[in-house]
């Protein structure tokens, strides 16, 4: 049996495929989706599903949900009053594992060939990583990843009158948007594009409608903290109001109003006078509607992005398929529908059809290695006897008719063939001068055998009746494409005005798979029995924005010096390393690392570091890290508009932002932090292409052009004579193009003038002292956290001994320690182990 998981947020669900057809594996209590929660008592008794659920309205401090959305983090989630900790790796496993009973409950027990797990379309590197990791951990060797969007176009062609055209695929579910250009031709599906945001779902609604009506509501009723929400003892009985207001969101897709309430009972706790706590409050279609507007609004964008793109309008698309449980809400079907002029299509179930998108997929598979490779669609046969045959034919389509040709050198003698098959098909003799072409039909799905039997003049076999296998299926995927470019953050520049860069190794769109080779220059020399190393860091890289530091690192190969070179080798600055990287149809990357000159080639695990941006957002320093990549968004903000000045983007962004904010200052839990976090870097993305428009250029550019005089002002006692001259002369270079309008040769001039400033910072003992102290601090942003405390100590005792060099050694290995797209708040970053 092949099986497909849509491993969800909110609900998961399980189909799967064998010789009987597809089957949709229902939960204990009859329902097609299973509940992704998990809820643990006392005694260490898991119970998942419905039963959790239950839970979570009486014990929510024991039930484990949201956890797909931390999903590549080194988060944890603390159940505390069962006194259990759960990584979400560990929390997917079990819901794997509970959608796998659902399966052998209905049909026994399976030997499953390969199973297909769904992500979004957004899911980054680390996260599909972990939930490569979580299947395995669950029983499933064999398993590859599927973006929702590709399964859920997969889905909407099974059984579909129509099997041609284009189409839009909506998913919005619990955690995710993703939204997908298709074409279609023969039950073939072909993803032209697909765009997502990983942090906006069914999820977001619920704590709109929690932070922006029941909240105010209660503090109306009680006298409550204004940081209720975040106290201990008020967390239960928010915990409870979530699942409530989820209760009536749900309603309000069949109701215009709904009622979010709490008993005294259930909530057991007094407000600051005492008096018991209970909610009563009722919540109006149109209030949800207007909480979400703006959210459905960026949606709705990034539909129209995805169109303009390709060169497509309205006229284009056929229908929306609307896919996860918050895409039945009316406001999301009718408006997305109404604003994109596109009919929507109300024949796919929303709930199972990425489901059932992956088994078809999972079926598509050769499950010779662990995650699967696509099965051949065209199959040859060369039959041999008497007379030689070479048959070509269609082995695996989702067209009601397969191809055969049959090709041989007949030397001028007269034979004949029958074909027979499936429901009594019946060709004929027909006489065969050495080529023959034809069309079978496969009145049904799976697979169909059909007989060729070639007989010479006189009615004898000329070679052995032959049987050809073709495989007919609901849908096929013609082509999987890279969802995100994968870059190499690389050090570009003469050396004294070097800046870091993303290079790409595979870009947005790309075919998979694709392998490769590039070749870059090592940046300082590495010396062995000397404590150096130098990183291959990997990002995905944002369309537009090239800075390392507004992008995604995904891992990185770390190779120290001792690892390569013996006692007082040396390998130079300059010697050629070679990055040899790959992607397979699952969107997994691997890197080998190759050293030419020292004839090494490096493929052990070992030396890749994929967790070294798994970002932990529990506890204090999960706080810490969202509040500073929130800071650092709002920061970047401010700067735009002291060079734009009045703007209805940047006013719009202010807005995000100030929702990220109360949702900081009322939230405690992970998942809400990861969400601050990843907003407040997309805000900083958006600033950085707002900056990079033709309209804005020379503002932006000019205002970065005083932001480095005024700072080298401040310097001008203190750095050298040259260095302050080649400044001058640099900004002075870059006020003229911009003058000249060439925009692209003053924003180099600004770079380098930028680097050059930094370099000059470096050198000053009282800004290495300022660094420093903003590291220390920052212990949230350090990978180890030991090695964060002893670097700490050590710098402390170079302060005290005036010992300038000694703090600079310390604040590069704290650099080394830190996340690759981590910055001290003083905007420095230590520069990338590779040249272009």
């Amino acid at each position: 049996m092949y099986l497909g998981i849509d491993l969800g947020t909110s609900n998961s669900a399980i189909v799967g495929i064998d010789s009987g057809g597809i089957r949709l594996f229902k939960t204990d209590d009859g329902k097609d989706v299973l509940s992704s929660m998990l809820h643990f008592d006392r005694r260490g008794h898991m119970s998942v599903g419905t039963r959790a659920q239950a839970q979570a309205e009486l014990a929510p401090e024991n039930v484990a949900q949201g956890f797909k959305r931390l999903m590549g983090t080194s988060s944890t989630i603390e159940l505390k009053g069962a006194e259990k900790t759960l990584t979400p790796e560990e929390a997917s496993s079990e819901i794997i594992r509970q959608l796998i009973r659902q399966t052998t409950a209905e049909a026994g027990s399976v030997d499953v060939e390969g199973a297909i797990i769904t992500i979004p379309a957004a899911f980054n590197q680390m996260q599909s990583e972990a939930t490569i990791r979580a299947a395995r951990e669950a029983g499933l060797p064999r398993v590859g990843l599927l973006q929702e969007p590709v399964a859920a176009a997969m889905a909407a062609l099974e059984g579909a009158s129509r099997r041609d055209g284009r189409f839009l695929v909506y998913d919005l579910g619990g955690g995710t948007f993703d939204v997908a250009l298709v074409e279609a031709s023969g039950g073939a599906v072909n993803v032209i594009a697909h765009e997502g945001i990983n942090m906006l779902g069914g999820r977001d609604f619920d704590r709109s409608i929690l932070d922006s009506i029941v909240r105010p509501w209660l503090a109306g009723k009680f006298n409550l903290p204004a940081d209720a929400s975040v106290r201990p003892e008020y967390r239960r009985m928010f915990g409870i109001l979530r699942m409530k207001v989820e209760m009536a969101k749900i309603e309000l897709s069949t109701r215009d109003k709904a009622i979010v309430f709490l008993s005294e009972e259930d909530a057991r706790t007094t407000d600051e006078s005492g008096a018991e706590i209970y909610a009563e409050v009722e919540v109006t279609r149109a209030q949800l509607e207007g909480l979400i507007a703006d959210q459905v609004s960026d949606s709705i964008a990034l539909c129209r992005k995805i169109l303009t793109d390709n060169g497509l309008s309205q006229d284009d698309i056929d229908r929306i398929v609307f896919i996860g449980g918050p895409s039945k809400m009316p406001i999301i079907r009718e408006t997305v529908s109404r604003e994109l002029g596109i009919p929507a299509d109300h024949k796919t179930d929303p709930m199972t059809a990425v489901a059932r998108g992956a088994a078809i997929f999972a079926e598509s598979r050769d499950w010779g290695n662990p995650t699967g490779q696509r099965k051949s669609a065209r199959g040859t046969i060369a039959v041999t006897g008497k007379l030689e045959l070479k048959l070509a034919f269609t082995a695996r389509t989702s067209d009601e008719n397969a191809r055969l040709r049959i090709t041989s050198d007949t030397r001028g003698q007269t034979y004949r063939y029958q074909i027979t098959g499936p429901q009594g098909f019946d060709s004929g003799i027909v006489n065969f001068d050495g080529s023959a072409s034809l069309s079978l039909p496969l009145p049904h799905l799976g697979a169909h055998q059909f007989q060729l039997s070639v007989t010479d003049q006189d009615g004898r076999p000329a070679c052995a009746t032959q049987t050809i296998e073709f495989h007919r299926s609901a849908a096929t995927a013609a082509a999987i494409h890279a969802t995100q470019t994968v870059s190499v953050k690389v050090a570009d520049g003469p050396a004294s005005e070097r800046r870091n860069i993303l290079v790409p190794l595979i870009s947005k769109g790309t075919p998979l798979p694709v392998k490769g080779t590039s070749a870059y220059r090592l940046r300082e020399t590495l010396t062995g029995g000397v404590s150096s190393h130098f990183d291959v860091e990997l990002f995905n890289h944002a369309e537009g924005v090239d800075d390392p530091l507004l992008n995604l690192s995904i891992g990185v190969f770390r190779v120290h010096a001792d690892d390569i070179l013996d006692q007082g080798d040396t390998l130079v600055a300059g010697s050629s390393i070679e990055i040899l990287w790959s992607m397979d149809d699952n969107g997994l990357i691997n890197c080998e690392i190759a050293i030419p000159d020292l004839g090494i080639h490096l493929d052990n695990k070992s030396y890749y570091v994929p967790q070294a941006n798994h970002e932990r957002f529990d506890g204090d320093e999960g706080g810490q890290l969202a509040s500073k990549k929130l800071n650092e968004a709002q920061e970047a903000l401010s700067h735009a508009r002291s060079a734009l000045g009045a703007s209805s983007e940047l006013d719009r962004m202010e807005r995000r932002l100030a929702r990220q904010q109360e949702l900081l200052d009322n939230s405690t839990d992970a998942e809400a932090r990861r969400s601050v976090t990843e907003e407040a870097l997309h805000v900083q993305q958006e600033l950085a292409r707002l900056g990079d428009a033709p309209e804005h250029r020379k503002a932006i550019l000019l205002e970065e052009i005083d932001r480095i005089e005024e700072g080298a002002a401040d310097l001008i006692d203190k750095i050298e004579a040259e260095t302050a001259q080649r400044l001058s002369i640099l900004l002075h270079s870059a006020r003229e193009e911009l003058s000249n309008g060439n925009w692209k040769k003053a924003r180099d001039l600004v770079e380098q003038a930028h680097a050059i400033f930094q370099r000059a910072l470096f050198q000053q003992p009282a800004f290495i002292a300022a660094v420093f102290e903003n590291l220390r601090d920052e212990r949230f942003s350090a990978l180890d956290k030991s090695l964060h405390d002893r670097l700490s100590s050590e710098g402390e005792a170079a302060i005290s001994n005036g010992d300038v060099e000694g703090l600079r050694d310390v604040v590069a290995q704290m650099f080394g320690n830190r996340m690759p797209t981590e910055h001290s708040s003083k905007g420095v970053s230590m520069l990338a182990g590779l040249l272009r």
